[in-house]
């Protein structure tokens, strides 16, 4: 027993548990620390199709007073539904072309919202917030006296017309007071026109209809919403433990069968692992949930994309800290992924370590790789940043294992937690 726990390996064993535990507090918490206050991050697209002074007036006033940090005004609707299914838009408010005409013939205008489903579940959650509160943003803002001087502005040609053509039929019966009956006349068209702003404003204010155009919508059952998140965790993990293996198995092999040769053995053997388990996984989700042959396909090549990111990356991590060692740094990136990965958390509201992460690990692009396979969107950016992750990783570890694991230095940091390899 006492030749057991003297194996390094016995007593990682006993930290491991105790480390983990440590790694969910210290590094799932602070993903939250910023939330719900946040939310004012959300990137915002105002789209003004009717081009008009009353929906340019509008157009300004949200933006100067709506409760986010960044509202852009200069995107068509088609731009901004891609920067929508893109992810870099959250919400978009579109005044459509006939926005003025309504408002001037007194009829219900309309504004549209547009989302993009295809989202995790605290995002779409927040997205319906967004709404909530931009809607009551907006019923304050056009009812301001900004809004009402320029609808002023535009019914004051209409009221003059009709001034004139009442002034000249006094003048024509009181010439002498002609002067007089101008200033009359005129002040009351001012009243009038204001008189009538005023009531159209507010008029508008109350009854302004809004709608929202669903882009990339999914089924209202939350197994489809939670998959790509969950999905991708147990690919991740299963992948990442099956690095450590190969790691492991990489540092105590390579001095019997030759450092190069076990290299492309453990390569070899990851390769065939990642490209066998989506067919496993994806094929047991299919039980689950109703996709076709063609999202079937689409889900497997992204499952195998994803896993050579992870394979490469972790292998990287293992080489670097000497096999087991290494799960002090694989558990801890693994749990911020989680939260940095999109699923739960949407990026623009994460703080700028997490935001990091969701950029440069394979996480976020699984995530929302899975739920465009699923739902729709571009994908080349997501599997853009996979290939690299891949090839990164796949660099790095053979200049670690060509560089790091030579002669002495490489033989005693095998000694040391190898023992029994002597």
């Amino acid at each position: 027993m006492q030749k057991w726990f003297k194996h390094p390996i016995a007593k990682i064993s006993l930290v491991i548990p105790i480390l983990i535990g440590i790694f969910f507090v210290c590094f799932a918490i602070p993903g939250f620390n910023k939330l719900p206050s946040k939310t004012d991050q959300a990137p915002i697209v105002i789209v003004d199709q009717d081009q008009s002074q009353i929906s340019s007036k509008i157009s300004s006033n949200l933006k100067d007073n709506l409760p986010f940090k960044h509202i852009s005004t200069n995107k068509s609707l088609e731009q901004t539904k891609t920067a929508l299914k893109n992810r870099s838009a959250a919400l978009a408010i579109v005044i459509p072309k006939n926005f003025s005409h309504q408002v001037m013939n007194k009829e219900v205008p309309q504004l549209k919202y547009y989302v993009n489903d295809s989202n995790g579940l605290l995002q779409n959650n927040m997205t319906a917030g967004l709404i909530t509160r931009t809607s009551g943003s907006i019923n304050q803002n056009i009812g301001n006296q900004k809004t009402t001087g320029m609808i002023a502005k535009t019914l004051a040609p209409q009221f003059k017309d009709q001034a004139k053509q009442q002034a000249m039929k006094a003048i024509m019966k009181d010439p002498k007071n002609a002067k007089k009956i101008q200033k009359q006349v005129e002040s009351k068209t001012k009243e009038q026109v204001t008189l009538a702003a005023n009531k159209m404003t507010k008029s508008l204010a109350k009854n302004v209809s809004t709608s929202v155009v669903h882009l990339n919508s999914m089924k209202s059952n939350y197994q489809y919403q939670m998959t790509p998140m969950f999905l991708e965790i147990g690919s991740y993990l299963g992948t990442m433990l099956m690095s450590v293996a190969l790691g492991v198995l990489w540092i105590g092999s390579r001095s019997k069968l030759g450092k190069n040769k076990s290299f492309i053995y453990a390569q070899v053997n990851g390769i065939i692992g990642i490209i066998i388990t989506p067919f496993f996984t994806i094929s047991t989700l299919r039980a689950f949930l109703n996709f076709n042959l063609s999202t079937y396909w689409h889900l497997i090549f992204n499952q195998m994309l994803f896993g050579l990111s992870v394979l490469e990356l972790s292998f990287l991590i293992v080489l670097l800290l000497i096999g087991l060692p290494s799960l002090v740094i694989l558990f801890p990136l693994l749990i911020s992924q989680v939260i940095a990965g999109g699923g739960i958390v949407p990026r623009y509201a994460l703080n700028g370590f997490y935001q990091w992460i969701s950029k440069n690990t394979p996480m976020y692009q699984g995530v929302y790789l899975t739920f465009n396979a699923l739902f729709g969107s571009s994908s080349s950016a997501y599997l853009n940043s996979l290939w690299m992750i891949s090839l990164v990783g796949l660099v790095g570890s053979i200049i670690v294992a060509w560089i790091v694991y030579q002669g002495h230095l490489g033989a005693r940091m095998q000694t040391l937690l190898y023992p029994e390899s002597k």
